[in-house]
């Protein structure tokens, strides 16, 4: 594998490793099927809050839960999922079920 893909992978572990070491919570969640504008919603609502969402490729993610001591957390990550991460426990938890109500291409695992 190229180095330069390496160091770009292993900067993205390190990114997932220290938002979520930093926040309260990280939450996966399948966004399969939901066009640009409902995510940008999303991202806007998140951030009006203080938290946070990203997309990361899920092997990278397991990286950095095996690195974090969560393992538990790679048997949720199937398919195409997003992640959200907030300080607060309850912020991103009360904003992604509040979006999922009204979204049915939104399951929070």
């Amino acid at each position: 594998m190229n180095q330069k893909n390496i160091i770009a992978k292993e900067a993205v572990v390190n990114e997932v490793y220290e938002l979520a070491k930093d926040n309260a919570s990280m939450i996966v969640f399948e966004y399969h099927g939901l066009g640009v504008a409902k995510l940008m919603e999303l991202r806007r609502a998140l951030r009006a809050e203080g938290a946070s969402m990203a997309i990361y490729k899920n092997s990278l993610v397991e990286r950095a839960a095996d690195k974090l001591g969560k393992s538990e957390l790679n048997e949720y990550l199937t398919g195409p999922n997003a992640f959200l991460f907030s300080k607060d426990v309850s912020t991103g938890a009360r904003i992604i079920t509040k979006f999922a109500r009204f979204n049915d291409e939104v399951e929070i695992k």
